[in-house]
């Protein structure tokens, strides 16, 4: 509870002997200790009330003993005194319409003043006093202060706002940078989960002393906060033990594995004493029996999929199935609910073909009406939405969702069925601001404590995307482009700060050396798609900025003046910063020798193949020493060079977009793949991954690019694995950054 007083008028008389040292005394002490003991006994009377009093003016009459004033009796006494004066106003005895005004939350008072401030109305009003220290800012600076001031209430707040319709008033006063940070401040993720993060370190050694190999500890505790796990009762040892069984749950169906209890098992439930150790025993039981629940729902489901004819010709078996299942975080023990699982499992992974005529529901009761274990009238309708569209959501919006997704997804479509929102054309974070105050006005649940914000704001992020959000390009034009895959790029272009470099070294020697930079880069990340009639695609010139060459041929002149050692400087420091993100270290340089124009060139790779940052024409027989001494400023490592009998992985992969300059092409090769495994290490799973691969299945995809003085949209067309680039975070919109990326870049997907 906070208590806020404006003013505190003290009158006293004092009684007795009491001297003119005595006199001074009540004042400071009423407004010190007594006030807190006030909060106190207030507390205790209104601590089931949520509601925010603002009273005009109290009166009340103490009287205490001078001597042993500050006694805690007293202190006691005279704070129950006060306190009673304010219940008694609360509760309506001394009630004055004029004096007293009652708001049902926190929520409700800011948004009520927040309202009035954006209607130019609030210091009209004497109940907004306590909100007097924003008086003097203008009232954009005002409303941001104070949202962010409470930004604990902030999703209740817009939800109150929108409820009243005064939402639009607010957002129409604020300007896109401060429309930005209370978005932000609204879908960030409570810090909660370091405070769970003691219970999942226990949920990890109890399930690893079963048998289970965890890969990544922090993955997957950020994959259980994603299914909005309740906050447990740190009182309670029910509590807190079936929170770390939800934990072993997801665990076990992360690792796809069969566990076993062991006596390390046992002797580490005998340490929780802390924890509810039988409950806890039955939950590992459970989890020990998982994958026969599974592999029982995926024969059924096979079963009945064949019989109605919905499976695709290459549906896996049935243990691959389940162990498919489990890596996803399909996890539960009753039949029907993991079936459900299954069958979306394989939906979503295009087994099951919805374009087919879809059965009846009455088709699909038939079947399971054979296996006595399953309800078949519960699970009919529910079986059947699964295959077909999943309640309603659009199945392009579901790839990879969790359980909580799924719902949060649902429940925005109907908001737009409904008409309760609308996506407007042109809008940036209020766009997001309106849908997710409308969610919480319309489904409360999605903003309570239990629930991740920053779920909620990614989750609905990706859908006003998917739901066709456009974002006026202003003046600029929006050109179709087979490049536009090269953005994605842009985050590893900043991690390894290359336009510093490359402005610091002047490489390549022009006016914009980063700009020439980037534009080489691109064209071969694009391949041959970057040129057309001798021009670089529009996208190319918008991805390298202002002062990029227009023409194949002005850049590949750009590209002619530097010599051998100044692109043997550039890669000292391409070295340095690889060292530094720790993708290599320098202990080995394995050198390879592969033709090149009508000889050779020397390409040298580090302790693993795929990353060659040193490539150049073979020359004499001191060149390799002199790489070796580049090597070692960089690294502070004497490598020891080996050599490599065949071309390091991926050469081929950088054959297009070339300038047609041997040294330079090579040394552009050299730097273009190092960049790309720089951006590779975030793709989970696909890391290693060939360039070829990355190339082709992620970055050389086409799109739409929109380029205006204040920022840049790029939409891009959909791939198979459009997934791991969402989990890297690379379709996160990018802040403007000094020179390099003046303007915020935003990306899109495709309907």
């Amino acid at each position: 509870m906070e208590i806020s007083i404006h003013r505190l008028n003290v009158r006293y008389r004092v009684a007795g002997s009491g001297g003119a040292a005595a006199r001074s005394r009540p004042d400071d002490f009423l407004r010190g200790s007594v006030l807190e003991s006030l909060e106190a006994a207030l507390e205790q009377a209104l601590a089931d009330d949520g509601s925010v009093y603002v009273i005009r003016q109290i009166r009340s009459r103490m009287s205490a003993p001078l001597d042993g004033l500050e006694t805690p009796d007293v202190v006691r006494s005279l704070g129950a005194q006060m306190a009673s004066a304010v219940v008694r106003t609360v509760a309506g005895q001394t009630r004055d319409s004029e004096g007293f005004v009652r708001f049902p939350s926190q929520a409700d008072y800011v948004a009520s003043f927040v309202a009035a401030l954006a209607g130019n109305r609030a210091w009209d009003q004497w109940y907004y006093e306590p909100f007097r220290d924003v008086a003097p800012l203008a009232a954009a600076e005002a409303i941001e202060a104070v949202l962010l001031r409470n930004r604990e209430h902030l999703p209740a707040i817009l939800a109150r706002l929108h409820a009243s319709g005064a939402l639009a008033s607010v957002i129409g006063v604020l300007p896109e940078p401060a429309l930005g940070r209370i978005w932000e401040a609204a879908g960030r993720t409570a810090d909660r989960g370091e405070s769970l993060r003691p219970l999942f370190v226990t949920a990890a050694e109890l399930i690893e002393s079963c048998g289970a190999a965890l890969h990544d500890r922090e993955a997957d505790f950020q994959a259980w906060l994603e299914t909005s796990p309740a906050t447990p009762n740190w009182r309670d040892a029910a509590s807190l033990t079936a929170t770390v069984a939800s934990m072993l749950r997801l665990l076990a169906a992360r690792c796809g594995q069969t566990f076993e209890r062991r006596d390390e098992t046992d002797a580490l439930l005998a340490r929780l004493d802390w924890l509810d150790a039988a409950a806890l025993r039955a939950a590992i039981g459970e989890i020990l029996e998982l994958p026969h629940f599974l592999r029982a729902a995926a024969r059924q489901l096979v079963s009945l999929l064949q019989e109605l004819q919905l499976a695709a010709p290459d549906l896996p078996g049935v243990e691959e199935i389940a162990a498919g299942c489990v890596r996803s975080g399909c996890h539960g023990s009753d039949p029907g609910d993991v079936m459900l699982q299954v069958a979306r499992y394989l939906r979503t992974r295009g087994y099951i073909d919805v374009r087919r005529a879809m059965p009846s529901e009455a088709a699909i009761r038939s079947v399971l009406a054979r296996t006595p274990e399953l309800d078949a009238d519960a699970l009919s309708s529910m079986l059947a939405a699964t295959l077909a569209e999943d309640r309603g959501v659009p199945a392009s919006r579901l790839d990879g969702a969790t359980p909580t997704q799924r719902a949060l997804l649902a429940d925005l479509c109907e908001l737009l069925r409904n008409g309760s929102v609308a996506i407007v054309p042109g809008a940036t974070e209020s766009n997001a601001i309106r849908v997710y105050a409308a969610l919480v006005s319309a489904f409360p649940r999605w903003a309570e404590p239990n629930v991740p914000a920053g779920l909620v704001a990614a989750t609905l992020e990706k859908f006003l995307a998917s739901a066709g959000e456009q974002v006026s390009a202003g003046a600029g034009q929006g050109f179709d482009t087979p490049c536009a895959g090269v953005f994605l790029l842009l985050r590893a272009i900043m991690d390894a700060q290359l336009a510093r470099f490359s402005t610091t070294l002047s490489y390549p020697c022009a006016p914009h050396p980063s700009a020439a930079l980037l534009a080489a880069l691109a064209l071969r990340w694009s391949g041959d798609a970057g040129v057309t009639g001798g021009r670089l695609d529009p996208a190319i010139l918008c991805f390298a900025g202002e002062g990029a060459p227009e023409t194949l041929a002005a850049l590949a002149d750009v590209w002619s003046a530097p010599t051998p050692d100044a692109h043997l400087r550039f890669a000292g420091e391409l070295l340095r910063m690889l060292a530094a993100h720790r993708l290599m270290d320098g202990s080995e340089m394995r050198i390879a020798r592969v033709p090149c124009g009508a000889g050779t060139a020397r390409v040298a790779s580090c302790g693993r193949p795929d990353l060659w940052p040193l490539a150049a024409l073979d020359g004499d027989n001191t060149a390799d020493l002199d790489w070796r001494e580049c090597w070692r400023d960089a690294t502070g490592n004497d490598p020891m060079i080996l050599p490599a009998s065949e071309p390091p992985p991926g050469w081929d992969a950088f054959a297009g977009g070339a300038l047609g300059l041997l040294e330079a092409d090579l040394a552009i090769a050299a730097i273009a793949n190092s960049v790309l495994r720089l951006w590779a290490r975030w793709l989970r799973g696909f890391d290693g991954a060939s360039a070829g691969y990355l190339l082709s299945k992620l970055v050389r995809r086409p799109g739409r690019v929109w380029a205006a003085d204040r920022g840049i949209t790029v939409r891009l067309a959909r791939g198979e694995l459009d997934l791991v680039l969402d989990m890297a975070g690379y379709t996160r919109d990018l802040a403007p950054l000094s020179s390099l990326l003046p303007r915020k870049i935003r990306f899109q997907w495709a309907p």
